[in-house]
């Protein structure tokens, strides 16, 4: 059996809808991947406890944080009185039916408990040692007691199912650490695959080209999966950049902000989520949010013409649409720099770069 332990960063939704477990919607298009290639006796999923109770606490914080923001509105004709108490208790049952509903697939999909209590020394000797995924820096060494549990929870499990082949799934540095798989190696004379999440990343290609690796199978990514990656290919600057050039900015330049001319971008960061889908009219609409470094040109009197580079974070958003009829992607609505929404002319196409 191959089990993928899944760490926070790589299912944390950034919670929206509080009426839900958020991270089951992480959670279900890796088992989805996994029934749609009928690998569900070959793969499993492993959440540690000290994961769902964490994404548990981040869901609440989240309640607190949106609620106290629209507590501090005033609408007319609303009156916004005192959110439930109670939500603690309210998301628990939710998250132990989601946990429950999960379990109960095809795919195996299941809790890892805490390590041991005679894991502790081990854990004391790796703090003091300094010893990833502690931090081991100055001022932070016994940063990273959280990745320790994930760890201690791996090996606990590993020695519990020593011919499962561990996938780790993470975005944290320090747990995915060679030295790690180097002691995994040690204790159980076999490698701990690592799959350090790519941020670029949104729909888990990186995980699912492991699997591919280690099952022989040839992974058929769901229809929805492929166009995502067909999307994510043509947000490339060459692409982008028709939208950004000629756009007003402004950026911090010697104290003074003043208008710049945007002439081109580099993409740095790049996420992407499905808007709807109308399925009698065969298409399906795509968000597509963009960050990077923008090349501008300064336009000031005082300090001549210069072309400079920036960070930008500003909101950029993108709405693209495919349409089944000729199985290409039109632009439907762009936001640059979080200003107006500018409906686009959709007659032409987007040009497909390096697909097949």
């Amino acid at each position: 059996m191959i089990s993928i332990i899944l760490d926070t960063n790589t299912i944390n939704p950034g919670c929206k809808d509080f009426t839900k477990a958020c991270f089951v919607d992480k959670v279900n298009p890796i088992l989805d991947e996994i029934e749609s290639n009928d690998l569900y006796e070959k793969v499993q999923v492993l959440l540690p406890q000290i994961v769902v109770d964490e994404l548990y606490q981040r869901q609440c914080s989240e309640f607190v944080e949106q609620q106290d923001t629209i507590l501090n509105f005033r609408f007319p004709h609303i009156n916004i009185v005192k959110f439930d108490d109670d939500y603690k208790n309210y998301l628990k049952k939710i998250f132990d039916i989601s946990i429950q509903e999960i379990s109960n697939r095809d795919a195996k999909c299941m809790v890892i408990p805490y390590p041991k209590n005679d894991c502790l020394q081990s854990i004391i000797c790796r703090a003091i040692e300094k010893k990833a995924p502690f931090e081991g820096k100055k001022g932070n060494s016994d940063k990273g007691f959280k990745d320790v549990l994930i760890w201690e929870s791996l090996l606990e499990y590993k020695r519990d199912n020593q011919i499962d082949s561990i996938i780790l799934y993470s975005g944290d540095e320090r747990l995915c650490h060679k030295s790690l798989a180097n002691e995994y190696k040690k204790l159980f004379n076999d490698d701990l695959h690592v799959v350090n999440r790519d941020s670029k990343c949104s729909c888990y290609a990186d995980l699912y080209d492991k699997l591919r690796t280690l099952t022989g199978e040839n992974i058929k990514l769901t229809f929805e999966e492929r166009l995502k990656q067909r999307v994510l290919s043509l947000m490339r600057p060459i692409n982008l950049n028709c939208y950004f050039e000629g756009q007003e900015i402004e950026v911090d330049y010697d104290d003074n902000y003043v208008s710049h001319i945007c002439d081109s971008i580099d993409v740095g960061y790049t996420e992407i989520k499905k808007v709807y889908d109308i399925k009698n009219e065969g298409k399906i609409r795509f968000e597509i949010i963009v960050s990077g470094i923008c090349y501008y040109e300064v336009c000031d009197d005082d300090i001549g013409s210069n072309t400079l580079t920036t960070e930008f974070s500003e909101y950029c958003r993108f709405t693209v649409e495919y349409r089944n009829s000729d199985n290409m992607f039109y632009m439907i609505e762009v936001i640059i720099f979080g200003g107006d929404v500018e409906c686009v002319d959709d007659s032409e196409p987007l040009i497909e770069a390096d697909y097949e």
